[in-house]
């Protein structure tokens, strides 16, 4: 698999009537056939509709509390966002790991691939641990990674090549507690397991209605489900510090 970077904005196909919706199922590799046809013809069949990704608010809220003059930087779950590569470009010095290949370089990045359960990192490495919306997946298998690695196990990794005061900024899905073969929503309860052992200094709940996110309360959060493409509408952000 070659990991794209996400887009903050992603389109949809949509088939105009039933019978264009019916041809695109019933031919072999038709769902793939929908994105490689021409733009003049494809305007007549399908309707494109947007999709405003979670990485609109998760990005800037990953350089809003960096708050790092100079440091190491850790990119864990790398290859499906451009931060890491962002952050080198600004004269940072980051790690990379990833389950994935990642082809993109950088003289300020380092790119390791590895699972993020068991890096060969030493103790107290890092100053901050970036993870954007990467350990709702870790143990699913879904991306490549390894079945029988835990997201707890990924986060004690986390803490251990944090450095004593070093701020993990992880973000993810959060609502209604769900589990399917690629990703996972966390709770209340659920987030505050795999967050044992840091300290809370930032916690901020998104909920997305009518195509766009906002900020919202942890109880409105608590209370967000699926939509009709069962991509989660709930978001949890949070600063914690290695004591």
């Amino acid at each position: 698999m070659r990991p794209k970077i996400a887009a903050l904005v992603e389109y949809f196909y949509e088939p105009k009537n039933l019978i264009i919706g019916l041809f695109f199922r019933i031919i072999p590799y038709g769902r793939r056939l929908m994105y490689h046809i021409p733009m003049a013809l494809s305007r007549h069949l399908f309707r494109y509709k947007p999709y405003m990704s979670p990485r609109l608010v998760e990005y800037p809220f990953v350089f809003m509390n960096l708050k790092l003059d100079k440091g190491n930087i850790l990119d864990a779950g790398c290859c499906w966002n451009p931060v890491g590569l962002q952050l080198a470009s600004l004269g940072f010095r980051v790690w990379g790991v990833d389950f994935n290949k990642y082809e993109l370089t950088h003289p300020n990045f380092t790119f390791v691939q590895s699972d993020i359960c068991h890096m060969d990192f030493e103790d107290n490495f890092f100053d901050r641990v970036i993870n954007i919306s990467v350990i709702e997946h870790v143990g699913l298998g879904f991306y490549g990674d390894p079945k029988d690695s835990a997201d707890y196990q990924a986060m004690i990794e986390f803490r251990r090549v944090l450095k004593p005061g070093g701020k993990l900024l992880l973000t993810t899905h959060y609502g209604k507690k769900f589990e399917n073969q690629s990703y996972r929503v966390y709770d209340s309860e659920s987030l505050n397991f795999i967050l044992k052992g840091f300290r809370l200094e930032k916690i901020e709940y998104f909920r997305k209605a009518n195509n766009n996110w906002y900020p919202c309360t942890k109880d409105e959060a608590d209370m967000v489900g699926l939509d009709e493409r069962n991509r989660p509408n709930g978001l949890v952000m949070v600063v914690a510090v290695k004591e």
